[in-house]
């Protein structure tokens, strides 16, 4: 009886883990920074992190039929949905340290995470970009990876 009740806590443990890996798996959004795009760095937490936060508006079609307007983000193969996060979020939590604001032409960046420093820089730059994003269920495209 001990061994059923050990092998269910596990069969249930299993699921629950390979629930949580399928939930984090990340796709590639591609970005074309401009327009009203925002992006704001800051530090988070009773353990500081820094993170970034970039505010975009959903592009309209996926980025191998039409590249992004300025502003925009959007899936290489669709556009972003309406129930999907028009938020993107970078969390650093090996520092701690970073004071920023950043839209367009206009930036302020004092940072020791290198991964801050390359998103504030691609807002400011109006530069398109992509980076690895899943939807963490907070209202957010959690990133994995910046780059293609």
């Amino acid at each position: 009886m001990n061994l059923l009740k050990i092998s269910s806590i596990l069969g249930a443990l299993m699921l629950t883990l390979a629930q949580s890996a399928v939930a984090q798996t990340s796709y590639v959004m591609t970005c074309r920074s401009g327009g009203n795009m925002q992006a704001t760095a800051g530090v988070r937490g009773t353990s500081p992190y820094v993170y970034v936060e970039i505010r975009f508006k959903r592009g309209t079609a996926g980025a191998a039929v039409k590249a992004p307007s300025a502003g925009e983000c959007t899936w290489i193969d669709r556009a972003v949905g309406a129930g999907e996060p028009a938020t993107i979020l970078f969390v650093d939590s090996s520092t701690g340290s970073t004071s920023t604001f950043c839209k367009a032409g206009d930036c302020r960046v004092s940072t020791t995470s290198q991964g801050v420093s390359k998103l504030m820089n691609l807002v400011k730059n109006a530069q398109t970009f992509q980076v690895h994003v899943y939807n963490n269920g907070a209202g957010q495209m959690r990133v994995t990876r910046i780059g293609p």
